[in-house]
């Protein structure tokens, strides 16, 4: 039987943005398994974001889509399309550059043997930027919230340590460099309050932390 594969992809004026990437994880998703589906947010954009994801949702039969009246920030967003999603395994993008279909198989090939994998790109061993996760929904709940922070999404993979992997993928060879935290997933507002750390939670290197968990290095 195969596994089903939900991708959350909140937008706020990003109208750009989502003409790229979401056609791009259209292609991408269904290479991996035929049950898989996007769930794309709009968070109160103000351009023609809106207008951009009701015509790819019309275009496209796995998309679901849910549009916010008011901005109400990147955590409610996810959320709200988490909410709407039905596939056992999560996937989360966190920049505007699409994951290449190689690095979605090797996410996807991780997956089946631990229920959290992170791709990264960089060197896993000094100063790695987390591009996406690929959880199994039962991940979901401490992870959400810490999506904005890399020192707090780090002390939560901890917690998730010895199953979790990491997973090197390639910078698109048209850029070799990793963008800043795509400004279109999140509301102008700034980043988003984070409810405190557990008072058990060890303050840790986020870089230090990530260099422990598992890498899968699935190098051709």
């Amino acid at each position: 039987m195969s596994r089903s594969l939900s991708a959350l992809m909140p937008f706020c004026n990003a109208q750009h943005v989502a003409l790229r990437v979401v056609p791009a994880y259209v292609d991408g998703l269904s290479d991996l398994t035929p049950e898989w589906e996007i769930v794309l947010v709009d968070d109160g954009s103000s351009d023609a974001t809106p207008d951009v994801l009701c015509d790819l949702a019309q275009a496209y039969p796995q998309i679901k889509l849910a549009l916010h009246a008011q901005p109400r920030g990147m955590y409610l967003a996810y959320c709200t399309a988490l909410a709407l999603s039905r596939g056992e395994f999560v996937f989360i993008p966190l920049h505007h550059r699409p994951v290449s279909l190689d690095g979605l198989h090797r996410l996807w090939s991780a997956s089946a043997r631990v229920p959290v994998v992170v791709g990264l790109y960089g060197d896993p061993s000094s100063k790695p930027h987390v591009e996406c996760v690929l959880l199994h929904r039962s991940a979901t709940s401490p992870i959400l919230p810490a999506l904005s922070s890399p020192e707090r999404l780090a002390q939560v993979l901890a917690r998730f340590e010895p199953h979790v992997a990491t997973v090197p993928l390639r910078a698109d060879a048209q850029s070799s460099d990793v963008p800043e935290r795509a400004k279109g997933y999140a509301t102008s507002d700034g980043p988003e309050p984070l409810p405190p750390p557990p008072k058990s939670a060890v303050p840790r290197s986020a870089m230090a932390i990530f260099s422990r968990l598992k890498q899968f290095a699935l190098d051709e």
